[in-house]
């Protein structure tokens, strides 16, 4: 148990019932929605986190979303979304619905009041969020909307900050967020993925590790290969950093070809909190999709329990759930 007192950790959780979204999902998806439930459900059961500390993002305008995807896209989402009760993008992977949609409007809400809270106190912990498939033009991935490239942009174009990285560590490569910031020079983004999987057509980002499967991907290997990252913090020193701590490359996921144990993804979030040093964290937590979902929280928890524990002397801390 952290030492931390839970009642010093402030959080934001969209208090909503998600029972009919969850139930579509679970019976038509693979994507364990359900996985931000059960994870607060934890945190609060084991302390991490109190219910008394509860901030609510807000759902936006989809009007607001502007500011990275184009405004055809978001028209067409808008119609569509009026005369059928869901359809799909560019295959049954991305259902569209109004609930859907609003749902993750609420999540970019999410992530840019994480990003807030990291400012103002070191650390924002976002407990959903990670949609990083979303074009400006397209759904992509699970993904409507990109919620790290709302939150970051936001930021710049209020002159909150001028420069900022994101470290994406989910399993597949964070394309969407590429291809919005490509040939941005006030957005760094670094991508660490398995390069034989989705997206089979990869964006360029900054900086891309891409490791193939065959090269059998195991915890040494991984952080092997994840060292790169604290040169590249150092040398571009940005104000703040957005992480994306995917679950996916655990072994046991369906949808990733890596090898990596939960302790193995522990100690890539120890290296990633310890080379950002003072720099300002937002975590969003990505995919995973292990046949038992008891395995991604399990990860999930295990990051925001050692995010605990790393900012504890970095003054109060903010926690975001969706």
């Amino acid at each position: 148990m952290t030492t931390l007192k839970t009642k010093q950790v402030k959080f934001v959780y969209h208090n909503e019932d998600l029972s009919e979204l969850e139930s579509y999902f679970s019976e038509n998806h693979i994507f364990p929605i359900e996985k931000y439930r059960l994870l607060y459900d934890r945190l609060i059961s084991e302390k991490v986190l109190a219910p008394d500390n509860v901030i609510s993002p807000l759902e936006l305008s989809l009007d607001d979303l502007a500011i990275v995807h184009d405004k055809a896209y978001i028209k067409k989402l808008k119609i569509r979304s009026q005369f059928q009760k869901r359809f799909f993008w560019m295959g049954k992977e991305n259902p569209i619905s109004k609930e859907n949609i609003r749902l993750q409007s609420i999540i970019c809400d999410g992530s840019y009041k994480a990003a807030q809270l990291a400012l103002a106190h070191r650390v924002g912990i976002h407990l959903g969020g990670g949609f990083h498939h979303a074009k400006k033009d397209s759904a992509s991935g699970f993904c409507i909307f990109n919620d790290v490239s709302f939150a970051a942009k936001k930021l710049l174009l209020e002159n909150i900050v001028s420069q900022v990285m994101v470290i994406d560590c989910d399993v597949h490569q964070g394309d969407g967020t590429a291809k919005i910031f490509e040939g941005d020079d006030s957005v760094y983004t670094f991508s660490i993925h398995q390069q034989d999987n989705f997206p089979h057509l990869k964006e360029r980002s900054d900086c891309d590790v891409g490791l193939f499967s065959n090269e059998i991907v195991t915890d040494k290997l991984y952080l092997e290969s994840l060292k790169f990252l604290s040169y590249l913090v150092n040398t571009k020193k940005p104000n703040i950093i957005f992480y994306i701590a995917g679950a996916d490359p655990f072994i046991g996921d369906r949808l990733g070809g890596f090898k990596l144990s939960k302790e193995g993804l522990l100690a890539r979030d120890k290296f990633v909190f310890k080379v950002s040093g003072k720099t300002p964290v937002v975590l969003v937590l990505g995919g995973g999709y292990s046949e038992d979902v008891s395995d991604v929280v399990d990860i999930h928890f295990n990051t925001v329990k050692e995010a605990v524990s790393h900012y504890k002397n970095g003054g109060l801390l903010s926690f975001l759930k969706i």
